[in-house]
């Protein structure tokens, strides 16, 4: 993703008393430059999917992650207009 380091979290979420759960993916990396963090969750509602089903979900909201693009600070505040002039 844009060249960056990040660190990959995976694992299962669910609620107890309720029948809720499913895969998740976290990503997070940090931008040293602009003094920013990024995370990016993509949670799946499965409770009650088989494991081949759950894992082609995952990999499906996987796969936008692999889209995001981040603008860089200065390109951020020239749209707001609150750039400085130099």
């Amino acid at each position: 993703l844009e060249g960056r380091l990040w660190c990959e979290l995976r694992g299962f979420w669910d609620v107890k008393g309720d029948f809720m759960g499913g895969p998740f993916v976290s990503y997070t990396t940090v931008d040293t430059e602009n003094n920013r963090v990024f995370t990016l969750d993509c949670y799946v509602y499965a409770p009650d999917l088989n494991k081949p089903r759950k894992r082609n979900y995952v990999r499906g909201v996987e796969h936008l992650l692999y889209t995001v693009t981040f603008p860089d600070q200065k390109q951020a505040k020239d749209q707001d207009g609150t750039a400085d002039n130099e």
